[in-house]
This record gives structure tokens, C-alpha cells and sequence, in this order.
């Protein structure tokens, strides 16, 4: 039975960067095939259930964000023996990096198949972790206050005017000294929203909780937190 086989140098990328590599296609005896190629394509994928027991239903949908495919050899005559093909793929800037989560993933993959009339068809595959450069976000709410009988208990502000993956997040407060408390718990949490055929689901991980107890806050006087 023939073999194809794909060889890479390494599989971490960044985005804008190229895939270069090798198809290796080996046979013992000649054959005939109708197809034989590699493709690269970067693919999202979304999967969540909803509901519970007989109501329980999973929403999934799949969908392209890029494909292009290298024709190794014209459909024909294969002569046994061992053949390599380069090929290179650049990663387009603007797709997305690669991404896992228990309701959808993004992936990146190289395919190479040789295709045979009513025979199994060989292939082979390989994922490719890629990363992008580090996202910048901004602050959707730089600061917020919490008002009672109009009189402001806890104002909060972020202080940073963008936050990099990975960087600091610095907060500043004041507390009046009129509020009774045991102290301030901050927490940082991310929020994944995904979307399956109109059906929404938003799931929350919490990265951790920060109290300050009181005795350690000065009140009506401006109280730093790094996160």
C-alpha cells in the first residue's frame, strides 16, 4: 500500500510566518491515483450543550477561515519508489492563533492525502501550534463607582489605558469611612462568549481573588492593588 508522509522542521509558528516542508510518497509497486496533495487550512470550531436530561442539547458549528491546497503530482501513474515534494504555506496575518477551550478550539492543520479509485485513500496530518503577537485590549469601563443615598462608598479606576496578555493590571480605590466592611475583594476573571447557529453560551473562569482587609486601607485616600 502506498505511504505519504509529511516532514516539518517544527511545528510553533507565529502569524505572518511560512511553513516550509516536505511530502514524502513511497510504494513498492506502481499504482494509479486520482489526487495527491497537501493542503493547509485554519479551521473554528464551536460545541456546547445546553439544557439538562431529556431537554439536553449540543449546538455545534464549524467554520473556514482559510484553505489552499499544492498539487504534489497530476492524477496518473505513481512508479514504486520514493518521491519528495516541498511545499511551503504562509500563515496569513489576520487569521486567528490557535485556541482550546471545552466549547470551541481553532485550529491550524496540514493535510496530505493521495487519493485511489475504490481503494482506502492514504494520509497523513499534522496540528500546528500557532501564536500570534501579544493582544493589546483597552479598558471597556476605566472606573466605577459604588452610590448610596448619594454618597459615594467605593470608587474604582484602572489605571491602565491598555493591558497586554500577561502584564500587570493596576487598580486604584478610594473607600469612604462611612461604609462598614471587613475589607475589598477584587477579582480577575475572563469571560468566553461562543456561538453555535444562534444559540449563545458565555462561560466564566476565574483567574483568582485579592482581598485587602481593612485595617491595611487607608479611607477617603486613594488605595493601590496590582493584579
Amino acid at each position: 500500500m502506498p505511504k505519504i508522509k509529511i516532514n516539518l522542521s517544527k511545528t510553533e509558528y507565529m502569524v505572518g510566518d511560512t511553513v516550509t516542508g516536505t511530502v514524502e510518497v513511497s510504494a513498492e509497486d506502481d499504482f494509479d491515483f486520482t489526487e495527491m496533495y497537501i493542503e493547509y487550512i485554519c479551521e473554528e470550531h464551536t460545541r456546547f450543550s445546553t439544557g439538562s436530561g431529556d431537554s439536553r442539547h449540543t449546538h455545534s458549528e464549524s467554520f473556514l477561515h482559510h484553505s489552499k491546497r499544492v498539487i504534489l503530482m497530476e492524477p496518473g501513474t505513481f512508479t514504486g519508489s520514493t518521491k519528495s515534494f516541498a511545499f511551503s504555506f504562509e500563515i496569513l496575518e489576520g487569521l486567528p492563533i490557535s485556541f482550546d477551550s471545552s466549547e470551541g478550539w481553532i485550529e491550524h492543520e496540514l493535510k496530505a492525502k493521495i487519493g485511489r479509485k475504490w481503494r482506502l485513500d492514504p494520509r497523513d496530518s499534522i496540528q500546528l501550534a500557532v501564536t500570534g503577537k501579544p493582544q493589546t485590549v483597552v479598558p471597556k469601563q476605566e472606573s466605577k463607582s459604588l452610590i448610596e443615598d448619594e454618597t459615594v462608598l467605593l470608587e474604582v479606576e484602572i489605571e491602565n489605558t491598555e493591558i497586554c496578555l500577561g502584564e500587570d493590571i493596576k487598580i486604584s480605590y478610594r473607600v469612604d469611612d462611612l461604609i462598614k466592611m471587613r475589607g475589598v475583594r477584587f477579582d480577575l476573571e475572563s469571560i468566553v462568549v461562543v456561538t453555535a447557529r444562534g444559540t449563545r453560551s458565555t462561560t466564566r473562569k476565574n483567574y483568582g481573588s485579592y482581598f485587602v482587609p481593612k485595617e491595611v486601607i487607608i479611607p477617603r485616600s486613594l488605595n493601590r492593588i496590582t493584579l
